[in-house]
């Protein structure tokens, strides 16, 4: 037992039970207040015995190596292993997961091991690593994201002090995905090209993504039976919507020649359930995994993601039709606030609504 000061100047206590250590930050550098705070401490486990007292502490165990006798060496990886089992049993989605063991290795390679570790230095220094394997602004901020999320467990488990971790700087990049659309043009090289190499399934599955305004994981798993083409419409699930509304199919309307080349399609491979391959794969990337390469072959914008579809397709449907409101319809939108999210209007739709006005006021 004894109270010690980390690298960074901190002072924490340390308790040690049969095989188990337990650690208790005192929040200060002040030499003089850790003792006193450890003196305090000491007071009140005379007046309990010490078993009690750290059993209601359990959460507060570290793993601790004493490493050239410095008793603040606590690894990060197994705190971090402990986080994301944490996450399993909240129900956590197997991608975030995944995700989230990829930010830990990404840690280990931008030389985070100790917890101590966690300076604005090595802060900087992990930021400019993901820009490095990284050209997404999205993709990067949540990276960042999670790596903040994980520190947050740590503060309130006592493994990393608040008051550090407020002192740290993390930068905020702007987002670029949603302001990502394909242009015609492109649209028109990938699906000669998928045309080209007799991939109908991915090019099919490319369509209808864009004529539908979905998500990529909506579309999937589509069934020939979650269509209507007498009536023009598709009945579409979005498993997004799952935890916050009960009523989680949207209505796609569909426009007479894409309704009837689908189904022209459905027909000349006798598909009778699942329509597209990817449902029948083990790997839910499949389609992502494609795209990727597809766009390496082309040489095309390195911003382009199949969620770009869906944006593309909203924001056509805005500068064709002028209605918000079926717009909206189209990509399944609860309310009209995601709006702003999308839009992203040609500055000819603006000058066209600018003369409107002026030949009203005339």
């Amino acid at each position: 037992m004894g109270y010690f000061m980390r690298e960074n100047g901190y002072y924490y206590i340390k308790v040690e039970h049969g095989q188990d250590s337990y650690r208790f930050t005192t929040k200060t550098k002040d030499p003089e207040l850790a003792k006193d705070i450890y003196n305090s401490f000491l007071m009140s486990l005379m007046q309990k015995q010490i078993g009690g007292k750290l059993e209601k502490k359990q959460n507060l165990v570290t793993y601790s190596i004493e490493t050239q006798g410095k008793p603040d060496k606590v690894e990060i990886e197994p705190v971090y292993r402990e986080y994301l089992d944490t996450d399993k049993t909240k129900g956590i989605s197997e991608g975030t997961i995944k995700f989230k063991n990829r930010l830990c290795g990404m840690m280990k390679k931008a030389g985070f091991i100790y917890f101590s570790d966690f300076t604005q230095a090595n802060v900087n220094k992990f930021i400019q690593f993901l820009r490095g394997e990284y050209s997404s602004n999205d993709t990067i901020m949540k990276f960042i994201t999670k790596f903040k999320a994980f520190l947050h467990y740590a503060i309130k488990k006592q493994f990393f002090p608040k008051d550090e971790y407020e002192s740290l700087d993390f930068i905020n990049l702007p987002g670029r995905i949603r302001d990502t659309i394909i242009t015609e043009a492109d649209l028109k090289a990938i699906i000669e090209h998928l045309d080209g190499k007799k991939d109908h399934d991915f090019a099919m599955y490319i369509k209808t993504l864009y004529w539908t305004c979905s998500r990529p994981s909506e579309i999937t798993h589509l069934k020939v039976s979650d269509f209507d083409f007498a009536g023009l419409c598709a009945r579409i699930e979005q498993p997004k919507l799952s935890r916050t509304s009960a009523d989680t199919a949207k209505t796609a309307y569909l426009t007479e020649s894409f309704a009837r080349e689908l189904k022209e399609y459905i027909e000349r491979n006798k598909i009778t359930e699942y329509i597209f391959q990817g449902h029948y794969t083990t790997n839910k990337y499949f389609y992502s995994i494609k795209f990727i390469k597809l766009k390496k072959q082309l040489e095309l914008n390195p911003e382009y993601n199949l969620y770009a579809l869906r944006h593309t397709s909203y924001t056509n449907i805005l500068n064709t039709t002028s209605d918000i409101h079926f717009a909206s319809k189209m990509a399944g939108h609860k309310n009209l606030d995601m709006a702003e999210h999308y839009a992203n209007r040609k500055s000819e739709h603006f000058k066209e609504l600018a003369k409107k006005m002026g030949r009203k006021e005339e």
